[in-house]
């Protein structure tokens, strides 16, 4: 095959002269070359029976074409497609060998691969506007979860910061928890007071010690008790706990004096498991005489812990604790036993002045409206208290048990409080009160027969 305008030798697949570089005419024109028996239905160009894609342009055969002659002249399709292309760039497609040629693996699911068609748009797989979907969701969860772990840990660095002690230890586990019952391994390396109680949730105890009662004393009309405590697990760690409700129960189990104190204003001192507290019961937290309660083992210590106060704590005694009052219908209800009790260890004792006289320094009964409040059993028996801190020989006793308030038909029901001192004569008695500050009013003379 030679060039038509140089005579330059061509090869059969040459469409540009290699010598003159002119456009070598489309093989359409001339005979089919031997064993050619159809034509590429897209670019005309010859092929043969076993190709199942052209050789010049890449797409896929028919499976059966019949020859077609060479066409006349320039009248065929071959010449009117070698027109179109004038003057545009050539473009040179690989021959893809028949024997070479594999189609391509399916897609997972099942989805055919899309074949190459150099004509029209590329087939677009259904499926991959959902894979891109995927994808920019798990993007978006990765970016949310990296954001969340970053808060966490800039979180737990601000908590650390706040509570030094707790983040020490969570950054060393190799440490463990402190199984010492108490001690404080730190406190022995050197750490100052200031850091020991940094720590509360290992240094203070919360346990409920057992109490016992070593002495009873008063100051003024505050009785003022001092206790014993023992709980090895404190060890010798401070006792900070508020709202803990202390009472005092006699031998026969009854409350003798209770209050709530709060040891976080405070704190009790442990050494070894042992420690000592005294507390302070003013006259509405305790209902017996000072001197009649037993210091001995016969008194009974209740620790309870997250008890509601009423009001606010009283004001220490010296170096006692004061505490804060227990509910109304409680203080209420161990005046009523504590005066009850009080009339039988005071009965006896009033016979002794039914031949001699005594002083009468008060009556009144539950209910009484008098100096502008109604009195309770526990403002009878508090008005008790503070006479018999005053005058320690002071009774107390119900009117209508000695005839002296009976033998005039007057009512009788009501507690009468004695000084419990004793005259030869009504005027002795009457002397006795001026002289300790005592109106005609509020002290006069008695004679209980």
């Amino acid at each position: 095959m030679q060039c038509q305008h140089c005579g330059s030798a061509l090869s059969a697949n040459d469409r540009f002269c290699p010598s003159c570089g002119a456009k070598v005419e489309p093989r359409l024109a001339q005979a089919p070359t031997a064993g050619a028996s159809r034509l590429c239905p897209s670019c005309g160009a010859p092929t043969d029976d076993l190709m199942n894609f052209c050789m010049h342009c890449g797409k896929r055969l028919p499976e059966a074409m019949p020859p077609v002659p060479a066409p006349a002249g320039r009248q065929g399709k071959a010449h009117a497609q070698a027109e179109e292309t004038q003057g545009l760039p050539s473009q040179t497609v690989p021959s893809v060998p028949p024997a070479a040629y594999a189609p391509p693996a399916p897609l997972p699911g099942g989805v055919p691969p899309v074949q190459p068609d150099g004509d029209g748009p590329q087939q677009t797989n259904p499926n991959r506007k959902w894979i891109i979907i995927a994808i920019v969701v798990l993007i978006v969860f990765v970016a949310a979860g990296l954001g969340f772990w970053a808060w966490s840990a800039n979180h737990a660095d601000r908590q650390a910061g706040a509570n030094p002690g707790s983040s020490q230890q969570a950054a060393d586990p190799a440490k463990g928890a402190d199984t010492s019952g108490g001690s404080d391994k730190r406190a022995s390396d050197g750490d100052t007071d200031a850091d020991k109680e940094g720590d509360e949730s290992v240094k203070t105890c919360s346990a409920s010690p057992d109490a016992t009662l070593d002495s009873v004393n008063s100051s003024d009309a505050t009785l003022v008790v001092k206790l014993h405590l023992d709980d090895s697990a404190c060890g010798s760690m401070p006792y900070k706990e508020s709202n803990v409700r202390v009472n005092l129960k006699d031998g026969a189990g009854d409350v003798v004096a209770a209050a709530v104190f709060d040891f976080a204003k405070k704190s009790i001192e442990f050494k070894d498991g042992e420690a000592e507290v005294s507390l302070a019961f003013n006259t509405q937290q305790y209902w017996r005489p000072v001197g009649q309660i037993d210091d001995g083992s016969s008194t009974s210590i209740v620790w309870q812990t997250n008890q509601k106060p009423d009001g606010k704590p009283a004001a220490d005694a010296g170096s006692a604790l004061g505490g804060a009052n227990i509910s109304a219908d409680d203080r209420e209800r161990f005046a009523q036993i504590a005066l009850s009790d009080q009339l039988d260890h005071d009965h006896s004792a009033a016979y002794d002045f039914y031949d001699t006289y005594t002083n009468q320094l008060s009556s009144k009964k539950y209910n009484m409206e008098l100096n502008g409040k109604t009195w309770k059993y526990v403002d009878i028996y508090e008005h008790f208290l503070k006479v018999k801190q005053k005058h320690p020989n002071a009774l107390l006793i119900w009117a209508s048990d000695y005839s002296n308030y009976t033998k005039h038909g007057h009512a009788a029901d009501y507690y009468v409080i004695l000084s419990g001192e004793s005259f030869n004569n009504a005027d002795e008695a009457q002397s006795w009160c001026s002289a300790n500050g005592y109106t005609s009013d509020d002290c006069i003379a008695v004679d209980l027969q």
